[in-house]
């Protein structure tokens, strides 16, 4: 039977399609339901247009890790023709014992086979990509972005203006070009609003995005919490840890965006410093979560080790707090739209691109560091309409520091360039981000 899915076309595919004809394997690392199965679906379709023989296997199929864990090359033998150019597809291989020997010596035995794997678990399917070196393209796949969300929405003119904005931005970011755009028409950028909260409160899971009703959605993000630890943190922990690591996960769904204390964390939930820590990279390798490093050059003035805690999806924060309330009703609307624009960063930059944060002893604080090519550009973002450009105090002590040429400052409303010393500053939507 054929599977049956909703396609929206994914920003990752343009990347995919100049290596698919190249010999590496292609890994695909993803949180849970972030489209990585219907991702090989498509491509699947795409290399049987060819007359590829195409062969998709789950590994949460235990009969499939049992055939391949006992003879890996004998299953494959019977699984690929040998007349045909063959692409298999393997899903979820963290599950599979020893995926990296195995992977490896299937990749090596059989050179003429175009190799796909994902995973949901970032330590296990790293520790496979790490055997076969220099034999698989590892990349990531993210819930969706705001673009693909108003790709699933169909808003042809909405699309447009944020597809054109958001590659400018990038260009800003990497190369220090900006071209002028005109600003969204009045009633567009109500629409646009209005759009951006929902994409801020039920975040950017496929399956919860193509939901008509608020209550679908919300049933659908605690069914992503719990596949999320009864699989996935299953799979790296005991049974008798995963009520401990949900209340790891509750705490950082409530202190979201802010700085990591160790100590606080283990004395909240009533477990030791080192089983806190341990709990942290549990959850982290699930892709619930992850830490933003702080940048510095002076470790005498700057923080160098305390992180800030983000989530890759609005949605799931939300869902882990049982809060879906509207922003108008919310007090978090700040921590919100820095898990928005820290989300969007992490889709749109370079895989050779880090973020980090800027924060000194003195509490100084820049919320977003982009790093790159040996630059270090400030991103401040601002929850409130900004009637007029300005600078905050610890932005300004930034620029003064490091003299970055160019610096961005994320707000509700204005649009401009402006020039700040040295520093060319863009004032941006957020919704363009």
């Amino acid at each position: 039977m054929e599977e049956k899915y909703t396609w929206i076309e994914r920003e990752l595919e343009g990347e995919l399609a100049e290596v698919l004809d190249r010999p590496e394997a292609i890994a695909l690392l993803g949180p849970r339901q972030a489209g990585k199965t219907t991702l090989l679906f498509r491509l699947r379709e795409h290399f049987q247009k060819q007359g590829v023989a195409v062969h998709y296997f789950t590994f949460e199929d235990p009969y499939t890790v049992e055939q391949v864990e006992k003879a890996p090359r004998r299953w494959l033998e019977q699984v690929v023709l040998p007349d045909r150019r063959n692409v298999v597809m393997l899903d979820e291989v963290h599950w599979l014992s020893g995926g990296g020997r195995i992977l490896k010596l299937l990749y090596d035995t059989f050179p003429g086979v175009k190799f796909f794997l994902t995973g949901s678990v970032s330590l296990l399917l790293r520790e496979i990509v790490a055997k076969m070196a220099g034999r698989v393209l590892l990349y990531r796949l993210f819930p969706f972005s705001f673009g693909e969300f108003l790709r699933a929405r169909g808003d042809a003119f909405l699309q447009g203006w944020h597809r054109a904005f958001r590659e400018n931005l990038r260009r800003y970011l990497v190369e220090g070009l900006w071209k002028e755009i005109e600003p969204l028409p009045p009633e567009a950028r109500k629409q646009m609003e209005v759009l951006w909260e929902e994409f801020l409160i039920f975040g950017g899971y496929p399956g919860v995005v193509l939901a008509e009703t608020r209550a679908v959605k919300t049933r659908l993000l605690s069914s992503i919490l719990h596949m999320i630890f009864e699989r996935d943190i299953l799979a790296l922990a005991s049974v008798g840890k995963l009520r401990e690591s949900w209340r790891v996960s509750r705490w950082f769904a409530a202190n979201a965006t802010g700085l990591l204390n160790f100590s606080e964390l283990s004395k909240d939930i009533g477990v030791t410093l080192v089983t806190a820590r341990r709990y942290v990279a549990l959850l982290e390798s699930a892709m619930v979560f992850t830490l933003l490093p702080p940048y510095y050059t002076n470790p005498a003035t700057e923080l160098k080790k305390q992180p800030r805690i983000f989530f890759f999806d609005s949605g799931l924060r939300n869902a882990f707090l049982m809060n879906f309330a509207g922003l108008a009703q919310r007090t978090d609307q700040g921590p919100l739209t820095e898990l928005f624009v820290f989300s969007e960063l992490v889709k749109s930059l370079p895989p050779w691109y880090e973020l980090r944060y800027w924060r000194t002893k003195r509490k100084q604080e820049v919320d977003f560091v982009v790093v790159g090519n040996g630059e270090a550009i400030p991103v401040e973002v601002k929850a409130a309409p900004l009637k007029e450009p300005k600078l905050s105090p610890p932005f300004r002590a930034f620029l003064r520091q490091y003299h970055p040429r160019r610096a961005v400052v994320v707000n509700r409303t204005l649009l401009t360039l402006q020039k700040w010393d040295k520093t060319q500053v863009l004032f941006c939507p957020v919704f363009g981000v």
